[in-house]
C-alpha cells in the first residue's frame, strides 16, 4: 500500500528501578500494585482511543487517516470475532490482567513474507478490505508493557507476554524471544513476529466502560474499543514521544 503507515514506537532500554524515569519525566516500569490502581482510573474515564471501530448497519467499520483524511473500511465478522475470542481467552488464562496502556494494548498484523507484495500498493481501504480477510493473517500481542521485572508478582505475567493468534482455527500460542548473546545486550523479553512473516499493520486495544465491544470474563462484562489509527495506542505517551515511519 502506498504511503503505508507502519508505526514502531521506539523506546530506549530501561533499568527496573525505582528512579527509573520515562522522557516524559514518569517512571515507565511499574509494580503489579500499581497497575491495578492505574487500571480502574484508566477504565473509568471518559476519553477513548482515537477513531475506534464502530458498528453501522450490522457492519463493522475501521478508520485510519490517510494523507490528512479520513479512510473508512468494512471489517471481516470473522476477524472481530476471532480478535475478541484472543483477548478473552488471554484474560481466563491469566497470560495478561488488562488491556490497557500498561499492560496489553496492541497487536502486531503479520503474515508470510511471501504475501505482502500483493498488499502494500493498494489503497487504504482497498489494502484492509483484502488483507483481513487472508486466512494466512496473525496477530502478535505483547502484554506485561509497563510491568517491572523485579517485583516477583510480575514475572509470571512477563514470561507469557508475546501471544500470537490467528484468524483461521489455529489454537493461540504463547511464543518466546530468540536470545541475544551481543555483548552487552540485556536479555529480551520482547518477541518479533514468527520467522517467515512480515509486519503489515498495528491494532490497538483499549478497556473502556464506553466500549463500543465486550468481552465477558468469569462472570464479568469488560467493555473495550479496538482501533487501527495507530498512534491512538499510546494515548499515554505525548506526540514527541511517537515515531513514525513510513514505507
Amino acid at each position: 500500500m502506498k504511503k503505508l503507515i507502519i508505526l514502531f514506537l521506539t523506546i530506549g532500554v530501561l533499568l527496573c528501578l525505582g528512579n527509573a524515569i520515562a522522557k516524559n519525566g514518569r517512571p515507565w516500569y511499574k509494580t503489579l500494585k500499581q497497575v491495578e490502581l492505574l487500571y480502574d482510573k484508566h477504565y473509568n474515564r471518559e476519553s477513548r482511543l482515537d477513531n475506534y471501530i464502530y458498528i453501522e448497519n450490522n457492519k463493522h467499520i475501521g478508520t485510519i487517516i490517510e494523507d490528512g483524511k479520513e479512510v473508512h473500511f468494512d471489517i471481516p465478522n470473522h476477524f472481530m470475532h476471532s480478535m475478541l475470542n484472543h483477548l478473552k481467552a488471554g484474560l481466563e488464562n491469566s497470560w495478561f490482567n488488562y488491556i490497557f496502556w500498561a499492560d496489553l494494548n496492541h497487536g502486531h498484523l503479520f503474515i508470510p513474507d511471501g504475501l505482502k507484495d500483493n498488499y502494500f500498493e493498494l489503497n487504504g481501504k482497498e489494502y484492509f478490505e483484502k488483507i483481513l480477510k487472508d486466512k494466512n493473517l496473525g496477530i502478535l500481542y505483547h502484554a506485561a508493557e509497563h510491568f517491572c521485572t523485579l517485583d516477583p508478582r510480575n514475572t509470571e505475567y512477563i514470561s507469557t507476554r508475546n501471544i500470537v493468534g490467528w484468524f483461521n482455527d489455529k489454537p493461540i500460542e504463547i511464543i518466546f524471544p530468540k536470545p541475544d548473546t551481543s555483548p552487552g545486550r540485556l536479555a529480551a523479553n520482547t518477541a518479533s513476529v514468527p520467522d517467515g512473516y512480515s509486519n503489515v499493520w498495528w491494532i490497538g486495544v483499549s478497556a473502556s466502560k464506553n466500549g463500543a465491544f465486550s468481552i465477558k470474563v468469569n462472570g464479568e462484562v469488560i467493555r473495550l474499543d479496538i482501533s487501527f489509527d495507530v498512534p491512538s495506542v499510546y494515548d499515554s505517551t505525548t506526540k514527541e514521544e511517537r515515531t513514525l515511519i513510513r514505507r
